[in-house]
């Protein structure tokens, strides 16, 4: 059992073990996802059963512990981060999503992203190691089912998911940088 203690200084002393850390406790974790996705809700204007909330939950509910729906960086200090996710016809839905790895300290989703994942690839082993996989949802019947899954190569910062068109023949493709 490893234990930590924290002081600031004329205070009182503060222990805490690793179990009881939200990056090494799944469940914690889980509860405090849920209830950030509980929020946003309450303050979306438009909800409909394959929304990217209900889309974010979907991912909570259905991988595992420590998997996040991926988020663009902030744009500026006071901006709301974007998730990664794009709405194609027909009820598909294309999404970025971030996996722990299993037996590893829980990723966090701000350090996956943009500037800071410039300091998680110092030491993977300090910070949780990241796997993307991109994913194509179909939502019917008002539920969400995966189409496909492919990994994303870690590439030191992902900021960007667009939908392109390769000059030759017109192919489309997806660009994840």
């Amino acid at each position: 059992m490893l234990a930590f203690n924290w002081n600031c200084g004329g205070g009182e002393e503060k222990s805490y073990t690793v179990d009881q850390q939200v990056e090494y406790s799944p469940d914690k974790d889980m509860n405090i996802q849920k209830y950030n996705v509980a929020e946003e809700r309450k303050y979306s204007p438009d909800e409909h059963p394959c929304d990217t909330l209900a889309l974010a939950e979907y991912v909570l509910d259905n991988y595992p512990a420590g998997s996040y729906l991926v988020t663009f960086d902030k744009t500026d200090t006071y901006s709301i981060p974007r998730y990664a996710v794009k709405y194609l016809r027909n009820d598909y839905v294309l999404a970025l999503i971030a996996t722990s790895r299993p037996g590893e300290r829980l990723i966090e989703v701000k350090n996956i992203v943009g500037y800071e994942q410039s300091f998680i690839n110092l030491d993977s082993t300090k910070l949780g190691t990241a796997f993307f996989y991109l994913t194509l949802f179909d939502c019917s019947d008002n539920r969400f089912e995966m189409v496909w899954e492919v990994p994303v190569p870690n590439h030191g910062g992902f900021n960007n998911m667009s939908l392109d068109r390769w000059n030759y023949n017109h192919i489309p493709y997806v660009s994840v940088t």
